[in-house]
């Protein structure tokens, strides 16, 4: 058994035997290149976020070479549009170059010329994930605040046609599920359908229920039924990166709120093997979510299977999870 592999199998043990500590990293990495975004989407976050920012390239080259052994999928995005870094293409091929990691990449298409199209086929991206909530221009314009409908939809028809034939990076296309869009979910699918692209319809995130109003847009608790809850396995499977660098406790900590270490002063397995979140776990592993903030009203956690899905076929990944 290889050493990433092997990784993930002690990952997996650790989980199911409800194991706090051990030496083990995590198999899948969010890495945030930028938190800036140049929309202002109805049901994002990003508009909350007060330092913006871009991540450094000699960060990023550190953390990544740090993760070879140990990655499985690697999302080059969390809060911002990742296209609006100027080094993007640069930071794919890095990661392709040294890792065998799945990298995946998603995006508001806004940016999607076909310059930077070329480019990100020949990076070696592997999954590219494009959102278009709705199908019509008075929805989409009014749910991603600052796109023009026409312009993302001859983005990605030119994107298709530069492709080809080829098959890399596999495209989907992502509409959130929301109140607007609700009854064009059919002629989306219908409108993309004989594309060489696959459909993502995915449920919105209340983001742990920090967005205040955001059932006005749709229903989201897509697990807050479940009794009864078990432990959140992106506290053993996912690390999740800002682009300043800190190490956030989960992909809903959208403002960099709740931190567990620095990649600029702190290594990977000494973050991830620390004392703050062998306590995070076993509070979950105790059912004590009400003593952590940001878990206490979350109605999205991961299970294990969830986290397979990032190994596996893409689509079939749903949720507002990164």
């Amino acid at each position: 058994m290889g050493i990433i592999s092997q990784n993930l199998e002690n990952l997996i043990q650790a989980y199911k035997y409800n194991k706090s500590g051990g030496k083990v990293l995590p198999a899948i990495y969010v890495i945030e290149p930028t938190n800036t975004c140049n929309l202002r989407c109805s049901m994002c976050p990003n508009n909350e976020i007060s330092n913006k920012g871009f991540m450094d390239f000699n960060l990023f080259r550190q953390i990544v070479e740090q993760i070879s052994d140990s990655a499985k999928t690697i999302l080059l995005y969390f809060t911002g549009e990742p296209l609006l870094h100027e080094r993007i293409v640069e930071m794919i091929s890095f990661c392709k170059n040294a890792t065998t990691a799945r990298v995946v990449l998603s995006t508001n298409g806004t940016a999607l010329d076909s310059y930077l199209a070329n480019d990100l086929i020949r990076s070696g991206l592997d999954t590219l994930i494009i959102g278009i909530d709705g199908n019509s221009k008075q929805t989409y314009e009014k749910i991603r605040v600052g796109a023009k409908f026409q312009d993302v939809c001859s983005n990605v028809l030119d994107f298709i046609n530069i492709r080809g034939n080829g098959h890399e990076p596999e495209l989907y296309l992502k509409l959130v599920r929301v109140n607007q869009d609700q009854n064009e979910i059919e002629d989306f699918v219908r409108r993309w359908d004989h594309y060489p692209c696959k459909i993502m319809i995915s449920d919105l995130s209340s983001w742990a229920n920090q967005l205040h109003g955001i059932c006005d847009f749709g229903e989201y608790s897509y697990l807050g039924l479940q009794n009864p809850r078990n432990p959140c396995a992106d506290l053993w499977f996912k690390m999740v990166i800002n682009c300043s660098g800190d190490v956030v406790q989960c992909c809903y900590d959208f403002s960099g709120k709740y931190i567990l270490g620095n990649l600029r002063s702190q290594e990977i397995c000494e973050i991830w093997n620390d004392n703050l979140i062998q306590k995070l776990r076993e509070k979950h592993r105790e059912s004590g979510y009400e003593n952590i903030s940001l878990c206490r009203h979350c109605s999205e956690w991961s299970s294990e299977e969830d986290e397979y899905q990032y190994f596996s076929e893409y689509g079939a990944l749903i949720g507002g999870r990164p």
